[in-house]
């Protein structure tokens, strides 16, 4: 689990800082939904997919609102349910 801290100034890369005080950037899938969802702070939840081809380890996948966990990759939401 991350809390944001702040953007890094690509919009599509997300940078925050670990529990264990370990920084770590993550691919967001599409910026455009998160304006009011992704503020400093806010917990979040990454999937790990290691590539050459990609720029970061990590993919934004779920963004903590309140008490819930909003979906911000649709192809993980999608993967989710049909899990359950």
């Amino acid at each position: 689990m991350l809390k944001v801290f702040f953007w890094k100034d690509q919009i599509d890369i997300l940078r925050g800082w670990s529990l264990g005080g370990k920084e770590t950037l993550a691919h967001v899938p599409d910026p455009g939904r998160l304006p009011g969802l992704l503020l400093p702070n806010r917990k979040v939840r990454l999937v790990h997919q290691p590539s050459k081809k990609r720029k970061t380890d990590y993919t934004l996948v779920l963004v903590r609102h309140g008490s819930i966990w909003v979906s911000v990759f649709p192809a993980f939401a999608n993967s989710l349910v049909s899990k359950h």
